[in-house]
């Protein structure tokens, strides 16, 4: 599963008063499999801009994509509410959605008939509140949340019967872990970082007794370093992890491998304030950092899913030259990650989530920007 971030939008989405409403760029897609990065066409339901944040995929004839848009109300106020994206196979079409402000960020499918995901409602951050959906094969329905009075959700995965959700509290910028079992969430004891900030961003599940949760806090000399922790069936404890670059590192997602190893994906801050992907895979008694392939100077890994289909990353390949930023796919081949070329749709380009389906095809969802943003999805079998 691959738990997606709203974190790694901050910076990367701009929201500008007064912009000039105006419709999506002319993308081309195709739903053949050419063994290639192909972009698809997706609505673009927001005004202002649309971003997906996550993908889960089913089959080859079902997949889900989740985000948010920005729109002006009937008053004419700036508004974001979550967005419900379905492909059936030959088209992507929006589905009915929640229809209060907020977003969902992550999102799992587990059957056809029984996918959740996860974000917060609330427009301003004082107000945000976890948001949970499930899909039950014929509509999206409300379901209980955990018991945070202010707080988002950035990551869910388990089984049907045992589900774990992770997340950041407002106000304190404490982490939070809840597990859902027989209808219900239970928040769960967890040795959450001390210090002014901290979020997890991903949870990923190998067995009942062997989840990972991944994330960053801001550490005593003021940077961000990652955390990871791990449930063995019995508690959680943190599990030591490396950090790389003058200005920090951040982990944005964590899969489980066909191996049964957690490898975890990210980017680090360089002191010249480029930023360089980030991987590292659990060996069983510490972690090994894979180094990603040489791109632009400006690189990151915002998400990452292991399958059939190989270990994939995706995020954003950037120049120094004004030139626009690109999307970015890698492969892990025989321990070492090789970059295979993306579709490009007009302007900035940028994937923040992929998934694999059980036959080996993959979706990697994002947004493109030009004068506005305009959500991307693509495909590869």
């Amino acid at each position: 599963m691959d738990g997606k971030r709203f974190l790694r939008l901050a910076g990367a989405v701009a929201v500008v008063a007064g912009m000039t409403v105006g419709a999506a760029p002319a993308v081309a897609g195709t739903a053949a499999c050419t063994g290639a990065w192909s972009i698809e066409p997706t609505p673009s339901p927001g005004e202002i801009y649309s971003v997906l944040l996550d993908v889960a995929a089913v089959s080859s004839t079902d997949a889900w994509a989740v985000g948010f848009r920005a729109y002006f109300d009937q008053n004419e106020q700036y508004a974001v509410s979550p967005i419900v994206e379905h492909w059936n196979g030959s088209a992507w079409s929006l589905t009915n959605r929640p229809s209060e402000q907020g977003q969902l960020g992550s999102i799992r499918a587990f059957a056809a008939d029984d996918i959740w995901a996860v974000g917060h409602s609330g427009l301003e951050s004082l107000d945000f509140r976890p948001l949970v959906m499930h899909y039950d094969g014929s509509k999206w329905s409300h379901m209980p949340h955990p018991d945070v009075p202010l707080g988002y959700a950035f990551g869910i995965d388990g089984t049907p019967g045992d589900l774990w959700m992770a997340g950041t509290m407002i106000g304190t910028f404490d982490t939070f872990l809840a597990n859902y079992e027989g209808g219900s969430w239970t928040l769960v004891d967890h040795p959450s970082p001390r210090t002014d900030y901290a979020s997890f961003g991903a949870v990923a599940y190998a067995a009942a007794d062997d989840v990972w949760v991944t994330g960053s806090y801001l550490n005593r000399k003021g940077v961000f370093a990652p955390v990871v922790e791990r449930y063995d069936g019995y508690g959680w404890s943190v599990v030591p992890a490396p950090s790389l670059g003058t200005l920090g590192t951040s982990l944005q997602d964590v899969a489980i491998t066909t191996t049964g190893r957690a490898l975890a994906v990210g980017n680090y801050q360089r002191s010249d304030g480029t930023s360089r992907p980030f991987s590292m895979r659990w060996a069983g008694g510490g972690w090994t950092v894979i180094r990603a392939a040489e791109g632009g100077p400006s690189t990151s890994f915002g998400s990452v899913t292991a399958g059939p289909a190989g270990t994939w990353a995706v995020g954003t390949e950037a120049q120094l030259d004004g030139s626009s930023p690109q999307a970015l796919t890698e492969r892990l081949v025989s321990g070492r990650w090789e970059v295979v070329p993306a579709g490009q749709a007009p302007g900035d380009n940028y994937l923040l989530g992929v998934s694999q389906t059980n036959g080996g095809e993959l979706w990697a969802v994002g947004f493109h920007r030009t004068d506005l943003e305009f959500t991307l999805v693509e495909h590869r079998c």
